[in-house]
């Protein structure tokens, strides 16, 4: 397909449902929007409202590892889930 656009078949359904839930993606660092194809002009780039982000946590003191504390210090970047 055109530009960055690719078109996959998954033929396994619960695979397919999972994956086209999710919407989202991040493969090797790149962000992957997914969408259903269906036949016609391209479809274009969603817009975005907000977007899943994984964070690392390193050098946490152990005290500070627990849900409270955790959630604390995830609302620095965003709304933690």
């Amino acid at each position: 397909m055109e530009g960055h656009a690719f078109l996959f078949r998954v033929p396994c359904p619960n695979a397919r449902r999972r994956i086209l839930k999710q919407s989202i993606w991040q493969v090797n660092g790149q962000t992957m929007f997914v969408a259903k194809w269906t036949p016609g002009p391209l479809q274009e780039k969603p817009e975005l409202s907000m977007v899943p982000v994984w964070v690392d946590f390193t050098g946490v003191p152990l005290q500070f590892f627990n849900r409270d504390a955790l959630k604390e210090i995830a609302g620095l970047v965003g709304h933690p889930i």
